[in-house]
């Protein structure tokens, strides 16, 4: 299932230095949102993304006080697998927030790179996430071939198959 939306969040500087995740809470905490087929075009079509960082800052992740916003993030609201786009590399930067050992690999011209999450750390990602996942799958009403076809996509994304 392919998104039938796709929605960009900007999260500004000031609110990731602050660590302010309310406001985001406020708008994407599971009871805030719709169900069904409105919720079910949501998959795959959110984009979470830091705003205010020089774009030659490099990968989002490389900048502590974004990868300790995407932590506390996360703790809150583990529904990446549901929401998250894979046709940018932002939920794999998003990923790369949470872990310790993660490898940028650069071109020459330094401005084309690739993240590598160890293959564990990442298993604990999907592990973490995976119930959230099905629980708004349920909410969505989106059925056993839909939710197995966003899962193979998401294995195919992050270089698991």
């Amino acid at each position: 299932m392919s998104a039938n939306f796709r929605l960009t969040v900007g999260i500004p500087r000031k609110v990731i230095e602050a660590l302010d995740i309310e406001l985001f809470l406020n708008q994407f905490a599971p009871a805030n949102l719709p169900r069904g087929r409105e919720l079910a075009d949501l998959m795959g079509g959110v984009e979470v993304m830091p705003l205010g960082y020089p774009d030659d800052a490099g990968a989002f992740y490389e900048i502590p006080e974004v990868r300790k916003f995407f932590q506390e993030l996360h703790a809150a609201w583990p529904y990446w697998l549901f929401f998250g786009q894979t046709e940018t590399q932002t939920l794999r930067f998003t990923a790369a927030c949470l872990f310790d050992n993660v490898t940028t690999v650069r071109q020459a011209d330094r401005q084309r790179f690739q993240v590598v999450i160890q293959a564990q750390e990442l298993g604990r990602f999907l592990d973490d996430c995976s119930l959230p996942f099905v629980e708004l799958c349920t909410r969505a009403n989106v059925g056993a071939d839909a939710q197995k076809r966003r899962i193979l996509g998401l294995f195919q994304y992050f270089q698991l198959l």
